[in-house]
């Protein structure tokens, strides 16, 4: 969490991933910082269906990086 809101200077976007109990969602809630960079919480619960989401945020960014690298 930490990284997620000091250490964007340099990134492309950002990927927070915790467990998928009921309350860490409602804490990281709690203690989201908005910023200009893209950005997926991704909860985790070993069924395998957070794979998809992560590989559509990766083709995001790869998008959003070629984009800026054009202008």
């Amino acid at each position: 969490l930490a990284k997620s809101i000091h250490g964007i200077a340099s990134a492309c976007g950002v990927i927070e991933m915790g467990p998928l109990y009921e309350n860490v969602a409602s804490l990281l809630n709690l203690a989201t910082v908005t910023h200009d960079r893209p950005f997926l919480r991704l909860q985790v619960n070993g069924e395998g269906k957070e794979r998809e989401k992560l590989e559509t945020f990766l083709h995001f960014l790869k998008k959003t990086e070629a984009v800026e690298n054009e202008s």
